[in-house]
């Protein structure tokens, strides 16, 4: 029951959150997809085309969901978070403060970065993460 619950809200917070960055970016008309960000990092490298390289950041998108509701449910089995409101607040801006660091991260690294604004995308990326916690919370509540 419990990697139904892990399954189910990784792969709705996942989809809601990525859902979310299409919409912001086609509202701001910025390139603030996740997935199409992780194709321009990976293309950097030389990887693969340009199709199987969004095909992985995807992918790379979904197991970071994944894994960010594996380190949800180990904090919520050792009592150091609950499915208050609080938490899941909480939770979201833990993940979204990662989330920029590890993208300013790739970014510096890559040097391959589509002309964007940065602190708007910054800021988006705190928001999806909130929008991915309570999703994910919601699946919780729901299953």
């Amino acid at each position: 029951m419990i990697l139904l619950i892990l399954l189910t809200a990784a792969f709705a917070a996942t989809s809601l959150k990525t859902i979310f960055s299409y919409v912001t970016s086609e509202m701001f008309h910025q390139p603030f997809q996740e997935p199409y960000l992780l194709a321009a990092v990976i293309s950097h490298f030389n990887v693969l085309d340009t199709k199987t390289n969004r095909r992985i950041g995807l992918g790379v998108q979904y197991a970071m969901g994944f894994l960010f509701v594996i380190v949800f449910q180990a904090l919520l089995a050792n009592g150091w978070m609950t499915l208050s409101y609080e938490n899941i607040l909480l939770y979201g801006s833990l993940i979204g403060i990662f989330s920029i660091l590890f993208w300013a991260f790739l970014f510096v690294k890559s040097q391959s970065r589509p002309q964007m604004n940065a602190a708007g995308y910054y800021s988006l990326l705190f928001a999806g993460h909130i929008v991915f916690a309570f999703a994910m919370a919601g699946c919780y509540i729901i299953i």
